[in-house]
Order: structure tokens, then sequence, then C-alpha cells
């Protein structure tokens, strides 16, 4: 109750909003409470839902996966790390290790998407530390 009482309140940060709905989503989920975790998970997915219609932001895609994957929707939740993933985020180590994210880790399509973004990071590395030698001029 007062959790939403704060998010509630004028001026509450939408990050704040977002860690405090998945988190509890994800404590309610876990203790075996879905119908209480999905009051928290689904308005926010709604929500969240109708931005992405008009928007091509990485973590948005990003969110709504971990908000799907709590929920145990592996087929929604894969389709938005795919997006998330075309959209330009990078943060493998999230998805590898995030709680939020365990109902899909071990799927071989979320491991076959890991695997591609761990190849395009090493290689934007690889891109930069190349780009880095070339504009280095000795004096």
């Amino acid at each position: 109750r007062y959790a939403r009482q704060a998010m509630a309140a004028e001026g509450f940060d939408p990050v704040v909003h977002f860690s405090v709905t998945t988190g509890m989503g994800s404590l309610l989920w876990e203790q075996g409470q879905q119908d209480s975790a999905r009051a928290w998970i689904d308005p926010v997915i709604a929500d969240m839902e109708e931005q992405a219609k008009t928007s091509e932001d990485a973590f948005l895609a990003a969110d709504l996966c971990q908000l799907y994957a709590i929920k145990g929707e592996k087929a929604k939740a894969l389709q938005w790390v795919r997006k998330a993933i075309d959209r330009g985020f990078l943060d493998r180590m999230n998805m590898i290790t995030t709680r939020t994210m365990k109902s899909i880790q071990n799927e071989p399509e979320f491991k076959a998407m890991m695997q591609e973004l761990e190849e395009k990071t090493t290689h934007m590395r690889m891109n930069v530390k190349a780009q880095e030698a070339q504009s280095i001029m000795p004096l």
C-alpha cells in the first residue's frame, strides 16, 4: 500500500517506479502469489506496450522483456529480447545475470541471442581499439 502511494506522488521517478514494480512483481511471483504479482506488473505492461507502439527505445523493449519473463511468458519475453537487441540494447551481463530473466535464461533461443550480442559487442570493442590506435599520433 505504501509503495503504491509513493509511486502515485507527483514527480516520482519513472525509473524507480519500474524498479519497484519489477521488484514487487518478481518477489510476489516467486512466493506463488501470481494474482498479486499481476496486479503490480500488468498495468505497467499495458502502459509500456502502448508506448512501444510509437517508440524504438531499446530499454523499453528490455524492460518489457523482464516483465514478461517474471510472469513466465517465455515467447513474449524472447520476442522483446529480440526487439531490444535489434534496437541497440547492449547490456548482455544484465540479461544473463538478473533474477527477473531466469525463466528464459536457459532457453536455446535466449542463449543464441546472448551469443549474438557477445559477438556484436566484441566486434564493437575491436573497432574502437583500432580507431584509437589509428588516432594516436607520435609527438
